[in-house]
Order: C-alpha cells, then sequence, then structure tokens
C-alpha cells in the first residue's frame, strides 16, 4: 500500500474514532498537518499535539510533532516528548498517529498535579512508561551551513554523525524540533552508514522532486559515511527551475564541509 493511501486510511480511522476533535489544520500537495486537544476531567491541564505527515509516512519517516502546553514545564514536556519519538522508533514503517495521540491522552489522564509550572519549580517527569524514565535520550550534534537566499527561497544545510538506521529517524526528529526547520516547505535529506562490509544508504526528496537522489550523490561522491545531510529548503513563491539544485547541492556542501572539520565520520578523513 503506498504511503498517502495509508495516510487516508489513518486520517479516515482517527476521525471516526475522534470526531471533530480530531482537526486538520493545513493540506497541501506536500504535506499535511492535524492536531487534537486534551484536557483532564479536573480542568487542571490541557494539551495540544499537532502532528504533520510528509509524503513518505510512514514507511520511510515518522511524522514531525510539536507540544504546547502552558501548563507544563520544559522538563515535563521534554519527556513526553521522547516517549513519542521512543513509539516512532519501535514502529518504524508503520502508522502511528493513534498510538500518539492515545500516549497523550493517557498522560493528561493522570497528570500529576505538581508538575504545573511554577515559578523557579523544578519538577521530575511522571509520564508512566519505566523505559521513558530509565532511558537517555540520544543527542545529535548538527553542523549547519550559511543559509543561500535566491528570489526569496532559502536553503541550508544541516549534517550530523549516525550510526544506524534508527540514527536517521531520531536524528530528524530532533532536527524538527526546532519550529522553523519543522515549517519548511522540504526537508529533503539523504544518508550512508558503514556497518563493516555492508553500506546502507538512501534519500526522501520531501516533496522537492530528485533531490534527494542528489544529495546521495554527493554524499557518494565525497565518500563521506556515518553522515545524515540534511537540506532545508523555504520556498518564496518565486520558481527557481533548475537553480534551486545547485542551491540545494551547495548548501549540503557546506555543512559536509564543516562538519567533516567537526569529525563527522567519512571514508576520506578514516583513510587519512
Amino acid at each position: 500500500m503506498e504511503d498517502l493511501e495509508q495516510q487516508r486510511d489513518e486520517v479516515q480511522a482517527l476521525s471516526s474514532i475522534y470526531g471533530k476533535d480530531f482537526v486538520l489544520e493545513e493540506f497541501t500537495n506536500d504535506y499535511q498537518v492535524y492536531s487534537m486537544e486534551f484536557q483532564n476531567d479536573a480542568k487542571t491541564i490541557e494539551v495540544k499535539l499537532t502532528v504533520k505527515l510528509p509524503p513518505t509516512y510512514p514507511s520511510q519517516i515518522p511524522p514531525s510533532f510539536e507540544l504546547s502546553s502552558p501548563y507544563l514545564n520544559g522538563p515535563t514536556k521534554a519527556a513526553l516528548g521522547e516517549r513519542l519519538n521512543e513509539i516512532f522508533v519501535e514502529n518504524v514503517g508503520q502508522p502511528v498517529l493513534y498510538q500518539c495521540f492515545e500516549e497523550v491522552r493517557g498522560f493528561v489522564a493522570t497528570f500529576n498535579q505538581d508538575c504545573v509550572i511554577h515559578e523557579k519549580e523544578v519538577v521530575t517527569s511522571t509520564i508512566g512508561s519505566n523505559k521513558a524514565k530509565e532511558s537517555k535520550k540520544k543527542e545529535f550534534s548538527f553542523v549547519t551551513s550559511d543559509p543561500i537566499i535566491d528570489r526569496k527561497s532559502i536553503f541550508q544545510g544541516h549534517a550530523t554523525e549516525i550510526s544506524s538506521r534508527n540514527d536517521v529517524v531520531l536524528a530528524l526528529q530532533q532536527l524538527k524540533v526546532n519550529t522553523k526547520i519543522q515549517r519548511a516547505t522540504h526537508n529533503i535529506y539523504a544518508y550512508r552508514i558503514r556497518d563493516g562490509n555492508i553500506l546502507q544508504q538512501d534519500c526522501d526528496d520531501d516533496g522537492e522532486n530528485q533531490a534527494g537522489s542528489r544529495l546521495l550523490h554527493l554524499l557518494q561522491m565525497t565518500e563521506a559515511e556515518n553522515v545524515l545531510i540534511v537540506v532545508s529548503r523555504w520556498y518564496g513563491g518565486i520558481q527557481l527551475g533548475a537553480a534551486r539544485f545547485k542551491h540545494i547541492n551547495n548548501a549540503a556542501r557546506q555543512a559536509l564541509d564543516k562538519s567533516n572539520n567537526g569529525n563527522v565520520a567519512s571514508a576520506k578523513n578514516k583513510k587519512n
């Protein structure tokens, strides 16, 4: 079943389950955005979960998400976000929206009033998953290129070291915590991973046709390995034609050059 067909079936199912509480925020040819708000019986907490579905969800990358709540402090919100990330990793290639919405619903229903934000208060997470409590979130150090601007379109490259396909999912999620990057028109990416004699590589256009394969070709030409390269494009309303590919390539190459100086792994670095 194609990704868009799976998305359509999943959205229809969620609409029948949640009714008008399941809200369509935005719909374009490149992505769909849905949201739901949750409130406990005592009305002491309200949390909104917004999810953005890229064209290649669920087969390749998970949805990006944003948690909004004036009731939660940073650590508590981050812990809930970490649990959602775990759901994505545990269900790579499968629809996950129902699980994510129900995770937030369960969190809100069992919310501890002590987690309400108070000035200078330090609060620990009360999420019920032992795995979420015990695991430490893997952090990725991204190197970012200077923005390239042409006729109001903006291109920016990001590179980080990875060692597995799960890292690709987690790194993309971390990058898209930045709402500016999350709202980019396209977040094109490619990666290459070396594990002994096995080389894994893949790419995604994110709606910018043929752009992902060009990024992968760049990684192949530079012999870069154990690296994820992402190029964000914010469309400025004016079509650039083939020039957009030049900017995507230049933004990616800038990020790669900076990352190599910062010790992101590559075959050439290892040989030298």
